[in-house]
């Protein structure tokens, strides 16, 4: 895992194009975003790719994160509909994350759980993203030891931040522990 500062690691996840060249999944990843045009479909949305398949810690199970930000989150609904409502399994609702009215679309598309994020900030400002980047800081300071640990952790049904924090032997809401660790 290539060594970067938080403005560097930012800056890396803010296009998709470091998954060409990742492990074979991100590569699949890629290759489908490419292919699907859905980054490019959701360009006005400013689409980042989050959760774990960018910091190499998913699992089978784990689905693709996709970050969105809106003006409208009615008119993001109606689009999210109108682009992906044929998929399989798809659904959308609105939900209250962080105080904001969020919008969230979960489909499945090949073999890949896809769930699409959206919020009327940037996607660099939402919690994922922050989470994201400082468990990416951590892997980059803990090493390959901890991120398999954190899998172990992961496959045994153990989510993402609650993995991190017992590893880390915090105590507390383990979401606001990684959003806070700046």
């Amino acid at each position: 895992m290539e060594k970067l500062d938080r403005a560097a690691a930012e800056k890396k996840f803010l296009s998709s194009d470091y998954l060409k060249d990742g492990n074979f999944r991100q590569r699949w990843v890629w290759r489908y975003l490419t292919d699907s045009e859905i980054l490019s479909e959701l360009e006005p949305y400013q689409p980042v790719i989050a959760g774990t398949i960018p910091i190499e810690i998913d699992t089978l199970d784990s689905d693709l994160d996709i970050l969105c930000g809106f003006d409208c989150g009615d008119g993001f609904m109606e689009f999210l509909e109108a682009r992906f409502s044929a998929c399989e399994g798809f659904e959308v609702k609105k939900v209250v994350k962080q105080g904001l009215t969020s919008v969230v679309a979960k489909f499945r598309a090949e073999t890949l759980s896809i769930d699409i994020f959206g919020q009327p900030i940037a996607p660099v400002e939402q919690m994922a993203f922050v989470h994201m980047i400082n468990e990416y800081l951590i892997l980059q300071e803990r090493g390959e030891d901890f991120r398999r640990e954190v899998i172990k952790l992961k496959e045994k049904g153990v989510k993402t931040e609650p993995a991190f924090a017992r590893l880390l032997g915090l105590e507390g809401d383990p979401y606001q522990l990684l959003a806070d660790s700046k």
